[in-house]
């Protein structure tokens, strides 16, 4: 199951030049893997067993650092439960090292700050 996420994760970032790497999990039993390039300002997410979400909602990664969290990306997952997606890394945002990354359900439209409940978290 692992090496499958590695293989999805490195497909989508197409030249991988990682530098931080985030296993992730949730309580549903949902679980997945988040790659960082920071050099290239890109980042790259792959996650399994994510229910879809109704209209009006989306999944929100977000990096807590230090005591910001910071907006990373929307995504919507598949009919199959999944997310497989590259998005840009906000690194002039990072003033402190990533202590960890969570996903939230917010509502559409321009992130502020998490509101809705997190449902994975790095481990």
């Amino acid at each position: 199951r692992e090496l499958r996420l590695q293989e999805e994760l490195a497909r989508t970032l197409l030249e991988p030049n990682v530098v931080h790497r985030f296993a992730l999990a949730g309580r549903s039993g949902s679980y997945g893997t988040v790659a960082l390039d920071m050099d290239a300002k890109r980042g790259a997410v792959v996650l399994k067993g994510m229910p879809s979400l109704p209209p009006g909602q989306v999944y929100r990664l977000w990096a807590q650092v230090g005591d910001q969290s910071v907006f990373c990306g929307d995504f919507r997952a598949t009919d199959e439960g999944a997310v497989q997606a590259q998005f840009v890394v906000p690194v002039e945002s990072y003033t402190a090292p990533i202590r960890e990354l969570f996903v939230t359900v917010e509502p559409t439209g321009p992130p502020g700050v998490p509101t809705g409940p997190r449902v994975m978290e790095s481990v």
